[in-house]
């Protein structure tokens, strides 16, 4: 059935094809001057996005809030709460909102703005809350953002009522620890006691059928607060317990920096929970662990990848912990194929292993995309005598592997001889369509010289490489991935 336009009727395939093609040139172009603004600023690609996303949207749509932030009558973060607020309304009451916004904006904090708009917003929004809370659900996620001293915050996005009611329940459970024999303050038992509930290897399936049942389930904001809020109390006899709804936020605060022991009655005994435990980790990512840290004789830090430094006891825990030494203290020079020139385009399981450690990440400047999920990728490409070599071979996303592909971005290694001046070993060199370079420098700073031959017998194993005499597989260097 041949495909219709709504106003033109029947289209013909060829300029169906045609579009399609000029669509996604025309979102390849967007997305490389997001590229080449997040690489100016060194700021973080979805950052970017967000800010020239903002700015168009600014320039079109919203002069009155554009000559209040050029007059100085606000700031860029009373902006961010004005774009946030008016964003999918219709135009007459985009307007409506935007100078009620802007007036309050003038003489009154970010903060309060951002409480007095949510009700504005409300107000005059013409989709129900519900139906905007469906849609919003579909975005939920969790991530992680590392901090000092050996520390990451851990940030999950999920409907407001499972926030609290989970905030409520870690907040009960900890107060029925407190009394005059511990230590640890409140806050502290929050993060002990949520550490122990997702790390303990015991809680895993019954977490995982709560999780099935939690995705499957048609999740409305009352249905979403009669499924978390009711458990939300479970197995606390302390009269704080969420109960069917959870506590009103403005009692969170009270409950964070209220005292040590706090008026909660002290519940039945129950396992005690212990500091932040490593039992439930296992070495599934990469820990280096310097050799003589390992034995003892050193306190030389690990390195965890995609954090950084970890001191050496925790580092020592992780490696008794492990499942093999190999991934731990194989070092390059000492076994490890970094090179099998041409003799086969498909990467080696143990080059391929090594570069997830070399990596961590994606190549691209700022992209923080782990190397388990990026392809790996012939920075010259196979088909134009590109050797599958250490040196020529780098983790790219999907996204940046098509960026490398589809727009003029070029991209080189300075281990290849490289003839930017400020490289350093190890590091990747990126060419904008501009003619302005970037660099991303490896996770872990390489030696100024890393010379290693490619063994005289390789065997390349079972599915490593294509049968003897039998062709040369296709190239997923070029899209579509």
């Amino acid at each position: 059935m041949a495909a219709l336009d709504p106003v033109l009727g029947p289209v013909d395939p060829a300029d169906a094809v045609r579009v399609s093609a000029i669509r996604a040139q025309q979102r390849f172009a967007h997305q490389s001057v997001v590229l080449e603004v997040s690489c100016a600023l060194r700021a973080p690609e979805v950052s970017t996005a967000s800010l020239v996303h903002d700015a168009q949207v600014l320039v079109d749509h919203h002069p009155a809030t554009l000559t209040a932030l050029t007059d100085g009558s606000i700031s860029y973060a009373h902006v961010g709460v004005v774009l946030e607020n008016t964003t999918l309304l219709e135009p007459d009451d985009c307007r409506a909102l935007e100078v009620t916004l802007v007036d309050r904006a003038k003489d009154t904090t970010v903060a309060a703005l951002r409480k007095f708009s949510r009700r504005e917003r409300e107000r005059t929004h013409p989709r129900p809350l519900i139906e905007r809370h469906r849609e919003r659900l579909a975005e939920r996620h969790v991530e992680i953002e590392p901090a000092r001293d050996g520390m990451m915050w851990l940030h999950q996005y999920l409907p407001a009522v499972q926030a609290a009611a989970i905030y409520n329940r870690v907040t009960d459970i900890a107060a029925s620890f407190q009394g005059p024999d511990e230590e640890r303050t409140l806050a502290q038992l929050r993060a002990d006691v949520l550490s122990a509930l997702l790390l303990d290897d015991s809680t895993s399936r019954s977490a995982w059928e709560s999780a099935r049942s939690l995705g499957c389930a048609d999740s409305t904001i009352a249905g979403a607060g009669a499924g978390a809020g009711a458990g939300a109390g479970a197995g606390v006899d302390a009269g704080a317990g969420a109960g069917a709804a959870a506590d009103d936020p403005a009692d969170l605060h009270a409950r964070t920096n209220g005292p040590r022991h706090g008026p909660w009655p002290r519940p039945r005994p129950r396992p005690r929970p212990e500091g932040p435990s490593l039992r439930g980790i296992r070495a599934t990512v990469a820990v280096t662990v310097p050799v003589m840290t390992l034995l003892g004789t050193s306190e030389e830090d690990g390195h965890l990848a995609g954090y950084g430094p970890i001191d050496a006891e925790t580092a020592r825990e992780l490696a008794a912990r492990a499942p093999s030494f190999r991934r731990l203290l194989t070092h390059p020079e000492s076994g490890v194929v970094l090179s099998v020139g041409r003799e086969s385009y498909r990467v080696p399981a143990d080059l391929r292993a090594w570069l997830r450690i070399r990596d961590e990440t994606c190549r691209f400047p700022g992209c923080n995309r782990r190397s388990e999920g990026c392809d790996v990728d012939h920075i010259a490409p196979w088909q134009t005598g590109g050797e599958t070599d250490h040196r020529n071979l780098i983790h790219l996303c999907r996204h940046h592997h098509r960026i490398k592909h589809e727009t003029a971005w070029s991209v080189s290694a300075s281990d290849s001889g490289s003839a930017v001046a400020f490289a350093s070993p190890g590091d990747v060199i990126w060419t904008s369509p501009s003619g302005r370079t970037y660099v991303d420098h490896p996770a872990v700073p390489r030696p100024a010289r890393l010379s290693v031959e490619p063994r005289p017998r390789l065997d390349l194993g079972a599915g490593s490489g294509p049968a003897e005499g039998g062709p040369e597989p296709s190239f997923p260097d070029l899209p579509p991935f």
